[in-house]
């Protein structure tokens, strides 16, 4: 008999044994559980090809903004040159003014003392 109450408490303590393992697996499979709902919410709500996709057309746009960019800057080089050209050209039409009503005041004087002589004879 002492054999056989023996054998039924190892059987016990092996049930037990197997119980309590049970209980540490589900445990253990909660846990994994718990953890891969979480990071299945940590998972980003824009696909990688998606974020690929926006940041060729991204570099697309900036390459055609730049290239926007390099031709008004070349306009405005042009623009600001033709500015020079006339602010000189206006200049010198300035001072082709002032020379021509200095000579008009001149001619009038010259007039005006012609006039005077052949009055005062």
């Amino acid at each position: 008999m002492a054999s056989g109450q023996r054998e039924t408490q190892v059987e016990r303590a092996r049930i037990e044994q197997l119980e309590s393992q049970q209980r540490r697996l589900l445990q253990q499979q909660e846990r994994q559980e718990t953890e891969r709902s979480a990071f299945a919410q940590l998972q980003p709500p824009v696909a990688l090809e998606t974020l690929t996709e926006r940041a060729e057309i991204a570099h697309n746009e900036g390459e055609k903004a730049a290239a926007e960019l390099q031709e008004l800057l070349s306009e405005i080089s042009a623009t600001r040159e033709r500015e020079r050209e006339h602010s000189q050209a206006l200049n010198t039409l300035r001072t082709r003014l002032q020379q021509a009503q200095g000579e008009q005041v001149s001619t009038e004087a010259l007039q005006q003392a012609a006039l005077g002589k052949a009055s005062g004879r």
